[in-house]
């Protein structure tokens, strides 16, 4: 019964992504069906066969060894103890031994050194032909949004998109939509080992980020279809100018980079985490007067959530232990949402923490939309009026995307 329910859910995120599109009648039903298809394959092949299981597993390593443990070295050589999570967790305990800015500065300074090589060489230039290519023999989309869409389920939401920087200030409105989709709806490699660290089950995990990838693309084109001419769609030629003259100018140009997008995310975090918590503030003295004083967004957002939780095939006698789990997630962050589902983890079925933990695995919530903001905003400061106006609206689909990945393991398993 609980499989059949399940349905309900997968045909309320598409409901819902309709509802929200701006242009019903340019939806391709081919990205649907195709992208419906491969989310569910990608769920059986990772979370059903022992190779898909080993292969998806070991990429999702590689990427943390070779991108984030030497950026780590870097950052620990520069601010010593503070990125030592181990040292941290000692000291302070496990929920605080994660120092946001230090870990991600030192991140986005070495993706924006690797990425501005890789430019300067012509390497991700073939990248983004090659994916444009590929791209269009499974789905109607273009080589950038691929690349950002794929790499936003290993590397961080910014630095996925400054792998295509250049691309940005002429990307269409619908393929910056589908960029900002993809960022929100996976965590990065870094962060995968974090939560696998404090216990959470890793198959999840790697499930959750890589169904994502089809399951933000088919949503994103029912929420805003492509009705422009892309310059990376199919057969394209690609040319980019870059002012790197050599080597050595593109690894200081991308550390210089890297460094003025951190301070710009950091300045936004500190702004919209105050205003959320002014917001609470103000919550729970309304509520207060009706004697509910602990009224809070995510309070809301948990009453708002309870009945797509239990489309999503969730079995019923969880559904009211779990249903503040994605309202902390989509107000606050996936973390703190992570660290109260293993304070219950133990009351619940089997089925509803695989289910929950690929709905929580993602960087969609409130703080992360002012991180694309300031980020994207750096990186591409002409298109920061188009990144406000659709930023919200991505932030949504970027949570129905986990939600339909949700259901549809619900259905599977």
């Amino acid at each position: 019964m609980e499989r059949l329910v399940g349905i309900l859910g997968i045909l309320c995120a598409l409901g819902l992504a309709f509802l929200m599109s701006d242009q019903k009648k340019e939806i391709k039903l081919r990205i649907v069906f195709v992208g419906l298809a491969m989310q569910a394959g990608l769920a059986f092949l990772i979370l059903k066969t022992e190779s898909g299981i080993y292969f998806f597993e070991r990429l999702g390593r590689l990427i943390v060894h070779y991108i984030e443990a030497p950026a780590k070295v870097g950052a620990e050589f520069v601010f010593g103890f503070l990125v030592r999570q181990d040292i941290l967790a000692q000291s302070v305990g496990a929920a605080h031994s994660f120092v946001f800015f230090f870990n991600i500065l030192a991140t986005l300074i070495f993706i924006a050194v690797l990425v501005n090589i890789g430019y300067y060489f012509g390497i991700i230039q073939k990248i983004v032909s090659l994916a444009a290519r590929g791209m269009n023999y499974l789905l109607p989309i273009s080589g950038s949004e691929s690349v950002s869409n794929i790499a936003s389920a290993f590397v961080g939401q910014v630095e996925a998109q400054i792998m295509i920087k250049p691309y940005l200030k002429n990307m269409t409105k619908s393929e910056l939509f589908t960029s900002m989709v993809g960022s929100f709806s996976c965590i990065s490699g870094s962060i995968m080992v974090v939560y696998i660290s404090l216990g959470i089950n890793p198959t999840y995990i790697i499930a959750a980020s890589i169904m994502a990838i089809p399951g933000s693309l088919l949503l994103s084109k029912i929420v805003m279809p492509e009705t422009e001419i892309s310059a990376t769609r199919g057969n394209a030629k690609i040319h980019i100018e870059h002012d790197n003259t050599n080597i050595i100018a593109a690894v200081t140009n991308g550390c210089s980079e890297g460094l003025k997008i951190a301070l710009n995310m950091a300045a936004v975090l500190i702004g919209v985490i105050a205003l959320i918590k002014l917001v609470n503030l103000g919550l729970g003295g309304l509520g207060g007067l009706i004697h509910y004083p602990t009224l809070d967004l995510t309070t809301i957002f948990s009453w708002l959530l309870r009945p797509l939780i239990y489309l999503m095939g969730v079995p019923p006698q969880d559904v009211a232990a779990v249903s503040g789990l994605l309202g902390m997630k989509l107000t606050v962050n996936e973390f703190v949402a992570f660290m109260d589902l293993q304070k219950i983890i133990n009351t619940l079925q089997p089925k509803t923490i695989m289910m929950m933990t690929i709905a929580l695995c993602s960087f969609a919530n409130f703080s992360s939309l002012g991180m694309q903001i300031a980020g994207i905003g750096e990186l591409a400061p002409t298109r920061k009026a188009d990144i406000m106006k659709i930023g919200l609206k991505a932030l949504l689909c970027g949570s129905l995307t986990s939600y339909l990945s949700a259901s549809i393991v619900g259905v599977l398993f």
